[in-house]
């Protein structure tokens, strides 16, 4: 019943119900929830999530070498980011994000980290991601991250998970670009559940220097592929807003970027068709980074 009240568009019910089965235990069960299961809610940029909660990325934005490693490949000087968001406006549900990259030969290296959770339910992932440039139309990269989900009183389980990406450029400004979270198939606790294995396709397009767009289709291999769109419109150097849209279920989003000397912050609303509730994510990071 519990698992049922989430598509209801009363959230008061769904929350009341867990509060009357004790706190630690509504904690779990609302995180469980509210995600598809565990390590759903991936690491993204704030600049991504605006832009209709996307995966792939082409402007060395750091915490996007996540899902797509190939990122990295043109990396020329160190960046940092860090994100800051509430799944649902919920304090449960509250995350933070980091990640730093620098180039390394003819490599570009990224290391980060994610928390999501509370004291009771918390899902920590360590990664470090490599891109490499191979000729001038493909870049390719691997993210091997290093998962630990903890629950109070139940104690914890880890596990290591590989994803992979590659771009190619059709023209500097067109790319097709792919990513492969988790490829090989790890899974967590003595349940054995798999972690989300996700194939992401899509267009990265330039139009000029103030229009942006990129189109993806992402397809977790266990639920309903989602399309995702995001345009981005920058009328000048120092600021832009980004908007998108993603299917099943739907959800619209809506972005502020502001970039000012080396640093640059990005702020990102998302809705969600089922529930009476939005996310919310900052984004701070170095001009080279891009948020």
């Amino acid at each position: 019943m519990i698992a049922n009240l989430i598509f209801q568009k009363n959230f008061k019910v769904f929350f009341n119900t867990l509060l009357s089965i004790g706190k630690k235990t509504a904690s779990v069960v609302m995180i469980t929830q509210l995600l598809q299961g565990a390590f759903d809610l991936y690491p993204s940029s704030t600049f991504n999530m605006a832009g209709g909660h996307l995966r792939l990325s082409n402007s060395e934005r750091l915490v996007d070498s996540f899902s797509d490693p190939a990122n990295l490949a043109n990396l020329k000087r160190i960046g940092a980011n860090l994100n800051w968001g509430r799944k649902f406006q919920l304090k449960d549900l509250e995350y933070n994000t980091w990640a730093i990259g620098f180039p390394v030969k003819s490599f570009g290296v990224g290391l980060g980290g994610s928390l999501l959770g509370n004291q009771i339910y918390n899902e920590t992932i360590l990664a470090i991601m490599v891109g490499k440039s191979i000729g001038k139309k493909l870049e390719i990269g691997i993210n091997i991250s290093a998962y630990r989900l903890a629950i109070q009183n139940y104690g914890q389980t880890t596990s290591a998970g590989v994803t992979i990406s590659w771009h190619y450029h059709f023209t500097s400004d067109w790319i097709w670009a792919t990513s492969i979270r988790n490829i090989n198939s790890p899974v967590v606790s003595q349940e054995k559940e798999r972690l989300p294995q996700v194939v992401t396709m899509g267009i990265l397009a330039k139009y000029s220097k103030h229009f942006y767009t990129q189109i993806e289709w992402e397809h977790d291999i266990a639920y309903e592929g989602r399309l995702k769109f995001g345009v981005v419109y920058s009328p000048t150097k120092w600021m832009g807003i980004s908007t998108g849209y993603a299917s099943s279920p739907s959800q619209a989003t809506f972005g502020l970027i502001l970039n000012l000397n080396w640093i640059n912050i990005n702020y990102a609303l998302g809705t969600h068709s089922q529930l009476n509730r939005f996310t919310q994510q900052v984004g701070l990071g170095t001009h080279l980074d891009h948020n």
